[in-house]
């Protein structure tokens, strides 16, 4: 009976640690990508001329309700309730033109003070525990971003943003438009790439974030200024917004991937349990 109790105890402490939520807002794999739902707008346009050029901003909101794990044995998906929601906003640095008509290489930099003054470098904010995101319900841009910080009950989780000379934000081969007004264009369609790779510049995780291996390739995937590794890495294509009447002229569809080390009580309570199994399994044995 001894041998029982001991054994469910173990068994209820492995799946408490692996469903802890104690030190962290939820449960992180190891590798882990995290997928989520933009709208954006050009936030400012300094010659007022609806493009976007050097020295203006794309301003939007993130809603994230998934979790995959990369490279699991189960491929295991979470949903997430509540979601992690962000603010994102960056500043054109570099643009070029493309051997296609309306399409543009762009690099984007950190705005003064950083996103929703994060502080300097900051390009996204993620929160956790606030109201969920109904991005094509949102009925203003105001709503949605009071919704996506912590002004819809949120705190703060994480800060991405320049602080290595590794991170980039830029697009992807091909390029992207330089009219970011899409409204015309239906939802889900994709007209360009972008990828990105930054650094933690807050973090309220729990888990510690290591940092990744970029690929090198300049002029098509990372330049890798620095020593070809940061923080979280991703990509996502910029989409049509057709239908959405809040004030956000696109959307888009972004992946942020990030390695973090296994919660220590997580590995503390499965050795634990490990430990109560292989006695139990001895006094059976004898």
């Amino acid at each position: 009976m001894k041998i029982a109790k001991l054994s469910a105890l173990t068994s209820a402490l492995v799946v408490g640690g692996l469903m802890a939520t104690s030190a962290n807002a939820f449960f992180l794999y190891q590798n882990t990508r995290l997928e989520d739902d933009n709208m954006e707008k050009l936030n400012i346009d300094l010659n007022g001329n609806g493009l976007l050029d050097i020295g203006d901003s794309l301003r939007g909101v993130v809603e994230i309700n998934t979790l995959v794990e990369i490279g699991g044995a189960s491929s295991s998906q979470n949903s997430l309730s509540p979601e992690l929601t962000g603010i994102f906003e960056v500043v054109v640095t570099g643009k070029v033109a493309t051997a296609t008509p309306g399409l543009f290489n762009y690099t984007f930099g950190a705005v003064a003070g950083g996103v929703n003054g994060l502080g300097a470098g900051a390009a996204i904010g993620f929160y956790t525990g606030g109201t969920n995101l109904d991005i094509p319900g949102c009925p203003d841009i105001a709503t949605c971003e009071a919704n996506a910080t912590t002004a819809g009950g949120g705190s703060l989780w994480l800060t991405l943003g320049f602080n290595d000379a590794d991170d980039e934000w830029k697009t992807g081969l091909g390029g992207a438009p330089e009219n970011t007004n899409l409204l015309g264009v239906p939802q889900g369609v994709g007209i360009g790439t972008f990828l990105y790779s930054l650094s933690v510049l807050t973090n309220n995780t729990g888990y510690i974030i290591n940092d990744q291996g970029l690929t090198c390739i300049p002029g098509l995937v990372y330049t890798c200024a620095g020593d070809g590794r940061t923080d979280v890495v991703g990509s996502g294509s910029i989409q049509g917004a057709q239908g959405i009447t809040n004030g956000y002229t696109s959307t888009s569809d972004f992946q942020y991937q990030m390695n973090v080390v296994p919660e220590p009580g997580t590995i503390a309570l499965l050795g634990l349990g490990l430990l109560g199994m292989g006695w139990s399994a001895r006094r059976r044995a004898s």
